[in-house]
């Protein structure tokens, strides 16, 4: 789809807009735990005086006696099932903006690659040996880690590359 990220946004951007089944499963299955999670925590909080954490207002309207007093007290917690069922719905989808016409395909496999570098980089302690940098300059220390960055950009072209090969 093409449209506006921003209304001040200037340029014109393609959403690609995705469905994974295995990202919707792990994903309802998180939010169904962390839902379970905040209704126990909430049933340990019954009878307590004081305003509980907004935060659980999400998912839950919290109730209260003598609301709005210094004695307001939490009742209970009923679970906002519309809310609920409107998250698990979106499970399993997400969306790849970009500034350039493409396929879906394309977009996903360019997303792919520079998530590859940017995990590799995060990871690259085990990878580069960033456990200990071994320099005596904060000058080299940003050569080094620019170096890294590069040298792990050229490895995923590599791997890129030889991925395609394959597929032909």
């Amino acid at each position: 789809m093409k449209g506006r990220l921003y209304a001040s946004d200037t340029d014109d951007r393609y959403f690609h807009i995705f469905y994974n089944s295995a990202k919707h499963s792990s994903e309802r299955k998180e939010l169904e735990g962390k839902i379970d999670r905040i209704k126990t925590l909430l049933k340990k909080l019954q009878g307590r005086y004081g305003k509980i954490d907004c935060s659980y207002e999400k998912y839950f309207n919290l109730i209260y006696a003598n609301e709005g007093t210094d004695k307001q007290q939490f009742l209970m917690a009923q679970e906002k099932e519309e809310v609920v069922e409107r998250e698990i719905k979106l499970c399993g989808y997400f969306c790849i903006v970009t500034s350039e016409k493409m396929s879906a395909k394309d977009a996903l496999i360019l997303y792919k690659s520079r998530d590859a570098s940017e995990k590799l980089f995060r990871g690259d302690k085990s990878y580069l040996g960033n456990k200990s940098f071994r320099v005596t300059t904060d000058e080299r220390l940003e050569s080094k880690i620019f170096i890294e960055f590069v040298a792990l950009i050229i490895r995923n072209k590599f791997y890129t590359y030889l991925k395609d090969l394959m597929v032909k």
